[in-house]
């Protein structure tokens, strides 16, 4: 899918535009010939470079979604090793995500139609009604992977939150974690500086792999969580002047604990006794309980007392 925005005159509006699409990876199989494209389809060709994006997808193509977008640089020509640019014309930017239909995995890819190439005569139009069946050529360039977008942790366990960037040359990045708390409050959990190399912990119980930075392992371990963990973590890049930032949610699930003040009861009729049962170190704090009774027939269902 393409997507693109249109200003709606006389007011402060966009409105989204959305174009069937085909994103053609290095090392694919093309499309079979008994299920073309549609005439509407656009195609959107990645050409080879030193950037393996399928190393970071283990699955097949039909459990997989994916989304084209345009990228804006404020109107500022970015400058990227290897990228021949022309001065007076700026270079065409998109990300492309692409995400597993079972949460398994997020992968956006920043993708460049550079002004300068032998492909640039034919520029991905600002108005996609124009752009339909054809072809066009970009190069990836930069991309960031997280893992599943929801993760949920008992009370007092390592949480490993699965994050990791590719760039198509050695550079220094800029790498932050962040979490957003209920109720919109944010906190800088990690950052570090790639230009200064400097590291900035703001949570003792918060460990990265720095080691394997350098590799594009940009990975958070959490120790111990605890209620205060949960909320929306973000892990952002920075690229020379590419930003990106992917999202996971951690959830604090803890199952309770029941116990009973008798395991086995032996009364005759008339008599009485207390059964108590206690509830206990659960989250969140909205569990319903129930006392049933087992029929002594046999194949019966037991019944809510």
């Amino acid at each position: 899918m393409f997507e693109t925005t249109e200003t709606i005159p006389l007011l402060s509006e966009f409105k989204y535009i959305r174009q069937n699409a085909w994103l053609l990876l290095s090392g694919t199989e093309r499309p079979h010939q008994e299920n073309p494209p549609a005439a509407d389809t656009l195609t959107f060709i990645v050409q080879e470079s030193s950037l393996d994006i399928l190393q970071h997808m283990d699955e097949d193509t039909d459990q997989l979604e994916c989304k084209i977008s345009r990228y804006f640089t404020d109107n500022t020509q970015i400058l990227w090793p290897g990228l021949q640019t022309q001065l007076h014309k700026l270079d065409s930017w998109f990300t492309g995500t692409i995400k597993h239909l079972a949460d398994k995995f997020t992968v956006t890819v920043f993708l460049v139609q550079s002004s300068a190439s032998k492909e640039a005569e034919n520029q991905v139009p600002k108005d996609v009604s124009q752009g339909n069946a054809e072809r066009f050529y970009l190069s990836g360039v930069f991309l960031v992977r997280t893992g599943p977008s929801l993760i949920q942790s008992g009370l007092n366990k390592d949480v490993l939150l699965s994050c990791a960037f590719s760039v198509d040359h050695h550079t220094d990045v800029t790498i932050k974690w962040v979490l957003q708390q209920k109720g919109g409050h944010k906190k800088l959990i990690f950052a570090y500086n790639g230009f200064t190399r400097q590291v900035e912990y703001k949570d003792k119980r918060a460990e990265m792999f720095l080691a394997e930075m350098p590799k594009g392992n940009a990975s958070l371990l959490l120790r111990t969580v605890g209620v205060r963990d949960a909320g929306t973590y973000s892990c952002s890049i920075l690229v020379s002047s590419l930003l990106w930032a992917q999202n996971v949610q951690l959830e604090i699930v803890e199952k309770p604990t029941v116990t009973l003040n008798a395991d086995v009861l032996s009364l005759v009729e008339g008599d009485e006794h207390k059964l108590v049962c206690d509830i206990s170190h659960f989250y969140p704090h909205d569990a319903d309980a129930q006392w049933l009774q087992e029929p002594m027939e046999q194949g019966m269902l037991p019944h809510v007392v």
